[in-house]
């Protein structure tokens, strides 16, 4: 889940989307806080982005519109703890809401945390202490986020558990996952005593656009028996059984509809008329006492993680003066951030560094005139750049082994342990071997300071290789990144003159293919005319051939008339040849 891919987990197999950069940012992000270089390539995508003028408390732009929610809304579905950390820090809205839909960032956390880290390979224990984190995160700085209802249906954070519970089919580890859920967003809510004691009443009874409360939601199937169970042992009487939804059903009603038997039994045990928090109850007509639900006892991995970021980024000089036989029971801690060390005790004097010098100086004959030098020039140095006060016992008047602590520095790596000195006449000092003086009492005050004064100077040393040392990776990390940022900008200057001569080839191409464009409009012109005048004379010779048709149809009918006279002439004449014949043949006869 950390590499930087160019898809998300909610991606298709065939997604081609080139999605927003900061989604693939976020999700490359560590899950671990130690690792905070794993956070630069997202502030970098954020700067870009704010400098682009994004709102950061609005959707992210990406080409699918599924994709598009809030920031934060991302890294808790993500389940990226550490980067909503440093999100808040920056100033990012907790109760940041979708643009479209209205819902929160728990809403999304509920939908798609558990898929999320079952496709990481994350086992449903990490996944649930994941969300509480999440949860606590985002409760921490705006409570009353569990309260926003979506726009679409009005489901609250709490709704739209409950419907994800009567969703299983069985006793799952998904269903499981779901009720510790419910069970967290409940004890978020009641959890801040400075609210009104009816919170809860107002949680669950809360109707959604339909009048739907989650009781009703839960009442739906017998596999939400478990949290039921939980709801009115904890909560019954702030449960509300006489409100109705947009059918006008109860949760009992939607019960017995849907054939939940066991739940019509368990809501039998609540009675007929709730007790409410800003009513009065039966027992002496006193309000109800606010419910009170202490929260799990699971580690703030944040918190730890912090308190150890900040012992290792600013190193502290600390040590234990164990109680024993040759040493005094003194716990004494060390702070030396801004160049002052302070000693506890019981019994304790303010001794000015310049004093001490002096003091030092003036007994330049005693033992301890050999450390002179060395801590002249430590002290003269501290005193050059600030105020260093230092807190020591104060000097008893009678030496003894249970009025003197003496103390010596020992380095082992990071850390700067005080161990008693065992220095042999120091040592029979301290068991009362040899007699009290001033000159022991002031070697014993210069050992002591010499040892804290070596200790600090040594710890700001480490401090100071450690920074040095950050410093020179960060230098190697920006020359890196800025090798790698001129062979980008060469590649990209590069396709740009591509880019360019590809242009000014296309300019050229489409200058050729406007002017084909005119010519072939011209000659379509040229056509257009010459089938203008195809039809005209088409028209004419059809006009022409329908006058020749008619003047046919009628010689037509003059030639058959003409035909049948003419037959009616040849009958005339057959007759009248054939009487004259008769007429001959009688002449004939007669003659």
């Amino acid at each position: 889940m950390t590499s930087h891919t160019n898809h998300t987990v909610f991606c298709k197999y065939d997604c081609t989307a080139k999605h927003c950069e900061l989604i693939l940012r976020l999700a490359s992000c560590p899950d671990n806080k130690r690792l905070v270089k794993g956070l630069a390539s997202l502030k970098q995508s954020l700067y870009e982005k704010l400098q682009e003028g994004w709102n950061p408390h609005s959707n992210v732009d990406d080409p699918l519109e599924e994709f598009q929610w809030p920031l934060v809304h991302w890294a808790c579905v993500l389940g990226k703890d550490y980067a909503l950390e440093w999100l808040f820090k920056m100033n990012f809205r907790p109760n940041a809401v979708n643009e479209k839909t209205g819902e929160t960032a728990v809403h999304k956390m509920l939908h798609s945390l558990y898929g999320v880290c079952q496709h990481g390979g994350i086992s449903i224990q990490q996944t649930f202490s994941k969300f509480l984190d999440l949860l606590r995160m985002l409760t921490s700085h705006d409570c009353d986020l569990l309260l926003i209802p979506e726009s679409s249906k009005g489901n609250t954070a709490l709704h739209t558990c409950a419907t994800l519970i009567i969703r299983q089919e069985g006793a799952t580890s998904e269903l499981e996952y779901y009720e510790y859920c419910m069970t967290a967003i409940l004890r978020r809510i009641t959890a801040h005593k400075t609210s009104v004691t009816n919170i809860a009443f107002d949680a669950l009874n809360y109707k959604n656009k339909k009048n739907k409360t989650v009781l009703h939601i839960l009442a739906k199937k017998n596999i939400s028996i478990n949290i039921l169970r939980y709801l009115v042992r904890k909560f019954g009487d702030r449960i509300d059984l006489s409100i109705e939804d947009w059918k006008n059903r109860t949760a009992m009603d939607v019960a017995v509809n849907k054939g939940a038997s066991s739940i019509v039994q368990l809501l039998k045990t609540i009675g007929n008329k709730p007790i409410k928090v800003s009513g009065l109850t039966k027992n002496g007509g006193k309000k109800a006492e606010p419910i009170e639900i202490q929260d799990e006892e699971v580690p703030d991995k944040t918190d730890e993680v912090t308190r150890k970021a900040e012992k290792q980024n600013t190193p502290k000089l600390s040590s234990l003066f164990e109680k024993g036989k040759n040493t005094l029971g003194v716990a004494m801690e060390v702070v030396s951030l801004s160049g002052t060390v302070e000693i506890d005790t019981s019994n304790e004097v303010d001794i000015q560094s310049g004093e001490l010098l002096e003091r030092v100086q003036g007994h330049s004959s005693a033992p301890g005139a050999q450390l002179q030098e060395s801590v002249s020039s430590g002290v003269k140095d501290e005193l050059s750049e600030g105020a260093f006060e230092e807190k020591i016992p104060e000097r008893p008047t009678a030496f003894s082994p249970a009025s003197v602590g003496v103390a010596s520095c020992s380095s082992s790596g990071d850390r700067s342990v005080i161990s008693p000195d065992r220095d042999s006449g120091i040592g029979e000092l301290l068991e009362g071997r040899v007699s009290s003086s001033p000159l022991i009492k002031l070697i014993h005050e210069e050992k002591d300071v010499v040892s804290i004064l070596q200790a600090r100077l040594e710890d700001k040393r480490e401090r100071l290789r450690h920074e040095l040392h950050e410093y020179t990776q960060n230098i190697q990390s920006n020359q890196n990144r800025e090798g790698a940022t001129v062979v980008t900008l060469r590649e990209i200057l590069k396709e740009r003159d591509d880019l360019i001569k590809r242009d000014l080839q296309d300019a050229g191409r489409r200058e050729k293919l406007v002017k084909e464009l005119k010519e072939l409009d011209a000659s379509r012109t040229k056509t257009r005319l010459r089938m203008t005048e195809i039809e005209q004379k088409i028209a004419e010779l059809r006009k022409a051939s329908e006058s020749f048709r008619s003047d046919f149809t009628k010689k037509k009918e003059c030639y058959n008339y003409m035909k049948r006279k003419l037959l009616e002439y040849d009958e005339a004449l057959s007759e009248i040849s054939s009487k004259e014949g008769s007429h001959a043949a009688k002449k004939e006869k007669l003659s």
